[in-house]
């Protein structure tokens, strides 16, 4: 190899070694919510300064991670018992940090810290599974832990 040979190949291996798109990029995502994600169970709910968590006893909800581009992404509960302020299933948009809202226009306040989830909302309405029903409306808390 002649020297200006070795000097490019030098080059042209120091370049390509110390290029920025080698380095492991950023983690990027649509929403600002997408930690959400998962299977949680409510482990207590307060309705109107009221435990209620006997009644939540095989509550669940499962979160999807929202699909690219979009700040809307789907849940679904189980182990609604009687009638209660959550549908079986729907969406949430993000409102940005700390709130998200559901498809009924229910704004949701959402504490995450690690293995564990806290929703704070007002709800008015007769309720999702018989709306001839009262004793939904009110100030709710639920607490959940990642299943």
């Amino acid at each position: 190899m002649t020297p200006i040979h070795t000097i490019n190949f030098l080059f042209i291996f120091f370049a390509l070694g110390c290029r920025e798109d080698r380095a492991t990029p950023p983690q990027t995502t649509s929403v600002s919510t997408p930690t959400l994600s998962g299977s949680w169970r409510a482990v207590k709910v307060i309705q109107d300064q009221t435990d209620v968590s006997a009644n939540f006893s095989a509550f669940t909800i499962s979160i999807a991670n929202p699909p690219a581009g979009t700040s809307t992404f789907a849940f679904i509960v189980k182990g609604n018992s009687g009638v209660t302020a959550w549908p079986k299933s729907g969406t949430f948009t993000s409102g940005g940090s700390g709130t998200i809202t559901r498809d009924d226009q229910t704004v949701l306040v959402y504490k995450l810290n690690g293995d564990s989830l806290q929703f704070n909302f007002d709800y008015k309405g007769a309720g999702f599974l018989n709306r001839s029903l009262a004793g939904v409306d009110g100030s709710w808390k639920m607490f959940f832990v990642i299943q």
